[in-house]
This record gives C-alpha cells, structure tokens and sequence, in this order.
C-alpha cells in the first residue's frame, strides 16, 4: 500500500507558505473548490496536528484488529489461529499508511494543511487500479532523492479552480495569467498576493 497526496493550505496568507512553496514570492497559487476531490477522485482530509488525537486514531485501529483476532472460537485449531492472526496483523499494517497520510507533527500546525488523499495497492509488483482510475507511476529526482507521483492532466482542473493569486514579487503581470487561464478555458479572479515576501 503506497500513498499519494496532494497537499494543500487553508490561506495563502503567510509567510512560511510564499517562502517554502511559493517560490520566495516569485511563484502563484491556485485556489481549488472542494470539488477537486470528485475531479481527482481522491478523499480530501484536513491534516491531524494533534498527538492525542492521532494516538486515539491508531490505538482504535489498533483495536479493531484485536478485535477480529478476539472473536476466534476458543476451539480453533493453533495453525489456522496464528494464521488468522497474522492476516489480522495484515490488514491492519494495510491501514497504517492510510493513517500516516492524514497526521503530521504539530510543528506544522502553521501549514493548515489539507490533502487529497490517495492509495496504490501493489500486488506481485503490478499496481492494482483505484478509483481514479491511474495505475501508472512515475519518478522525478528530488532532494530527498527519487519521488514517486502521478501525472494530472490540467484538462481535469478547471472546473475546480476558484481562483489564482500571483506572487508578490512575481515579475509577470497579471493579465498574463488571466490571458493562460482563459486559453485554459478557465475564467476565474486573478489577483496579486499581499504577502511581501522578496
């Protein structure tokens, strides 16, 4: 089971955003309707930020696999039981990166983050198809080293955006935007952030 999310903020309105993913204010936004989940076929989740929270969420996973292994008859064969047991334990590690996908540190709390939550279930080294549909992965190098994705088609989008705001110290104007998201056929409001970020 392998995760793949798109991450987004609640506000481009601070600093950290414009500095760390923004270009340094030379790089634009684009606001997306919660509609973006049905396009994408994806589950859209706001990001858990706190630990007592979290710790309930994997304890009750946790405790559901207790559960299935709990209501094995007492007369079940040894085999078959740890058998069983080990498929619980499975299923439940099926789950974790689900869980995993959807909390983060709260350090990161300033990000408020939402995600577009999907999964990719590999099976002998074939991706099994999900509800989006895509089973093609692809790497790009990155810091971090090689980075898993999925390629979108921008065809998908339009109907989602609601809006673009452009960097501060963006050097484009903005009639340039309004001009590429037309051709895009997409018309929504274009508008310079208010974040100074240089």
């Amino acid at each position: 089971m392998s995760a793949f999310v798109i991450s987004f903020c609640d506000k481009c309105s601070k600093s950290g955003q414009w500095l760390h993913y923004g270009r340094r204010g030379r790089g634009i936004a684009v606001g997306f309707s919660p509609e973006i989940a049905a396009t994408m076929k994806r589950t859209l989740v706001k990001i858990d930020y706190d630990l007592i929270s979290q710790r309930a969420r994997l304890s009750s996973l946790i405790d559901t696999g207790w559960r299935i292994v709990d209501a094995f008859p007492p007369t079940m064969d040894a085999k078959i039981r740890l058998s069983q047991t080990r498929l619980a334990a499975h299923i439940v590690s099926l789950y974790l990166p689900m869980l995993a996908a959807m909390m983060k540190h709260p350090s990161f709390l300033e990000e408020d983050e939402w995600r577009l939550v999907g999964f990719h279930i590999v099976l002998n080294g074939k991706i099994l198809a999900d509800k989006s549909g895509r089973t093609e992965i692809k790497y790009r190098r990155a810091n971090e080293g090689l980075v898993p994705y999925e390629e979108v088609s921008f065809a998908d989008l339009p109907k989602a955006i609601t809006e673009v705001i452009v960097g501060y110290s963006a050097p484009e104007t903005l009639d340039v935007f309004r001009v590429l998201l037309r051709d895009k056929g997409c018309d929504v409001p274009v508008q310079r952030s208010e974040v100074p970020v240089r």
